[in-house]
């Protein structure tokens, strides 16, 4: 029985990802480094504490705490601009989700601020039953505690009832530990095998996903 769907926020729900990426791509050239795009990669679906020190590691001597403060006001005013935007089938899926009376959550390893920024400005924060965000739980993905405040907070008792939609390798993983099912939509990242082995399958698009929900 399909109870909830819990949706990631970046790179799934929202394009976000490559407009981070070009915008920490400008920051490090400006300090005489290069962030390139398989880097970038591994810094998706994680907390900001977490990536600032990998960061840290890529960028030896860049300072990613500098970065981020550097990065913050630069993506809200790309935001601001109208840079951001839903992914395909955002909307279709969360009506087919509403005409079936299955909940929704975001969960997301993003700040708070950044969360309820995006949703805001895309016109969909009224559309969920609840948001997760980072600091809601003792850890953020890959481990499984965010997804499990989701299904407590929409008052879903079985994990095996919610359906995760996630891109990143760290969402699918921490969807997985979670013990629920996971349907991989991927943005910049390809799934590798042992991704693939923890999701019911991949999909293209949010469009494809609102058309197995009858079967899910």
């Amino acid at each position: 029985m399909l109870s909830a769907v819990l949706f990631d926020m970046d790179g799934l729900l929202v394009d976000s990802e490559t407009l981070s990426y070009e915008i920490f791509r400008e920051l490090a050239a400006e300090k005489g480094f290069q962030l390139t795009r398989e880097q970038y990669c591994t810094l998706i679906g994680q907390s900001q504490d977490v990536c600032t020190q990998k960061l840290d590691r890529l960028l030896p001597g860049c300072d990613g705490a500098d970065l981020y403060r550097k990065f913050h006001p630069l993506f809200f005013q790309a935001i601001q601009s109208g840079r951001l935007q839903l992914k395909p089938g955002a909307l279709e899926l969360l009506d087919a989700c509403e005409a079936r009376g299955i909940k929704k959550a975001v969960v997301s390893s993003n700040l708070e601020s950044y969360v309820r920024n995006h949703l805001n400005v895309t016109g969909v924060a009224d559309r969920f039953d609840a948001i997760v965000h980072d600091g809601m739980a003792a850890q953020a993905k890959p481990a499984p505690d965010l997804f499990l405040k989701g299904a407590q907070l929409l008052g879903v008792q079985n994990p095996a009832d919610c359906l995760v939609l996630e891109d990143s390798y760290a969402g699918v993983r921490a969807g997985h530990a979670a013990g629920m099912r996971v349907i991989v939509v991927p943005d910049m990242i390809e799934p590798n095998e042992e991704i693939l082995s923890m999701c019911l399958c991949r999909a293209n698009n949010l469009h494809e996903v609102a058309g197995m929900l009858d079967s899910l």
